[in-house]
């Protein structure tokens, strides 16, 4: 599979770089000197000679420039994107980003030949890989309760046999730098394709980075304190600081920001990890979170899809729900999650929230909810993105259902990964068993991959790595410690 992989990308590659090379003659023989002198592609090594069967007949000067943005820039780690005028006549630029930097790779829409490219993918992938890719795993010692350090005999067995699409670090999982990169790493040795490497680091006092004292990370304020400032530009630098610590380690995936209104005080699960109780606040600091964080080349999960804001209870011992209606979630709490998404958010985290006043809902929660998923995130929102379930290993799920069930249920009601099953050789024999009586059908499974393989393959997991460039950390700490004082500032402490 891997092979067939590195075969398609590497055809892929040197078209894009005749292609580029073909415009930038045509345009040293025609007009001034071109803008984009200054930039490179960075071929695949040992590309394959040819061209991949299917291409657009015409490739446009926006093509070109999407293209290079794709394969290019948003992984280049030394944020030289930053100068590119080029890019800045171009596209649209986030009007208080001072940084003039680029928007997200998921923002514009799938070129002809990215999706050949990935419809080849999945075309190659058997049944066993694909419904694999729908889980995002733990690295837990289930006989012992304890976390893996490394890829030791077993994990990499446990691995083999599901196959996973992505796994989730947690505090247990991390001690050092080296440690974790190490770890990372071997990860993606030995998956075929490319793994999420997920994380919660929020910024506060959800921060898995920062647990450690062995670890050099910076510690960011919570979101609390930046909805406080009600800067855009201040959340871009947080989302982005943020971003790019996580990506020299290898991280690609980031469960942040929560999009979630703080409306009810009372609540357990939420409090300063929201911008603010204020609609208009949160809805403003999403959107440059989002960029600033995919920027570096780290996915955004934008979280907890309908609302966690005002909620009495925690999903991680039993049930949840929220008295609102559909008009009262339209008018408050989904405006901030259509704002991340407006963003091109690479994700929505939908929880395990009840809403028994919408009666559509038939009393499921939203992650299980066909209501939810299809009727409102995809057809009312039009989110194109993948949709990912909170932790199945929470009690608002485990304790109701099995582990085959939640999941077929999940599948089945639109729902892209699934997010720690509590059994994942129980969900995914669940969902193989449903396909095969068809229950659900390849069709739909292939709808998923689909979504999982384009966000990979536009946030270049299936690029050679790049080096890391030097991260200035001094003049991040400067901006941290300029939040933290601002923040004094307005509470009257200073």
């Amino acid at each position: 599979m891997l092979k067939k992989v590195v075969e398609i990308l590497g055809k892929i590659q040197i078209t894009v770089i005749i292609l580029f090379s073909l415009l930038f003659l045509n345009c040293r023989t025609q007009n001034p000197p071109f803008p984009g002198d200054h930039l490179s592609i960075v071929p695949k090594s040992e590309a394959k000679e040819g061209i991949p069967e299917a291409l657009p007949e015409i490739y446009d000067d926006e093509d070109i420039i999407k293209l290079h943005d794709f394969y290019t820039k948003i992984r280049n780690k030394n944020s030289t994107i930053y100068n590119v005028t080029w890019f800045e006549k171009r596209i649209k630029q986030f009007e208080n980003n001072t940084e003039g930097s680029m928007i997200s790779p998921t923002i514009l829409p799938l070129l002809s030949f990215e999706k050949d490219i990935i419809n080849n993918l999945i075309n190659n992938m058997s049944l066993d890989e694909k419904i694999g890719q729908l889980f995002i795993l733990d690295l837990k010692i289930k006989s012992t309760d304890k976390y893996y350090l490394n890829a030791d005999d077993e994990l990499k067995n446990y691995l083999a046999d599901i196959k996973p699409g992505g796994v989730i670090f947690f505090s247990d999982n991390i001690k050092t730098n080296s440690q974790v990169a190490g770890f990372i790493s071997e990860l993606q040795s030995i998956s075929n394709i490319p793994l999420f490497i997920a994380v919660d680091q929020e910024g506060g006092r959800v921060s898995r980075l920062t647990t450690s004292q062995n670890m050099d990370f910076l510690k960011t304020p919570a979101l609390k304190v930046l909805g406080k400032t009600n800067d855009s530009g201040v959340s871009w630098h947080i989302g982005h600081i943020i971003g790019e610590q996580l990506s020299v380690l290898g991280f690609n995936l980031n469960f942040a920001p929560v999009a979630d209104i703080n409306s009810n005080p009372d609540n357990p699960v939420i409090g300063d990890r929201a911008f603010s109780d204020n609609v208009q606040i949160v809805s403003k600091l999403v959107n440059p979170f989002v960029q600033g964080l995919q920027e570096a080349g780290v996915c955004s999960v934008i979280k907890h899809f309908p609302g966690h804001g005002d909620t009495l209870t925690d999903p991680h011992s039993g049930e949840v729900s929220v008295k609102t209606s559909l008009k009262e979630l339209n008018r408050n709490q989904l405006i901030p999650f259509r704002e991340g998404i407006s963003q091109g958010a690479a994700a929505i985290m939908i929880a395990h929230i009840k809403t028994p006043g919408i009666a559509e809902t038939m009393g499921l929660p939203a992650s299980i909810s066909p209501f939810f998923i299809k009727n409102i995130l995809r057809e009312q929102i039009g989110f194109t993105g993948i949709i990912i379930s909170d932790s199945f290993s929470m009690g608002a799920i485990k304790n109701y259902w099995t582990a085959d069930e939640s999941a077929k249920m999940f599948i089945s009601a639109g729902g892209d990964l699934i997010l720690r099953p509590v059994d994942a050789a129980a969900a995914k024999k669940g969902i193989y068993q449903a396909i095969i009586k068809g229950n659900i059908t390849e069709g739909r499974l292939n709808e998923s991959i689909f979504r999982i393989l384009a966000v990979k393959l536009r946030f270049g997991f299936f690029l050679d790595e790049y080096k890391p460039g030097e991260l200035n950390l001094d003049k991040d700490k400067l901006i941290i410690d300029s939040i933290n004082k601002e923040y004094e500032r307005l509470n009257g402490k200073t």
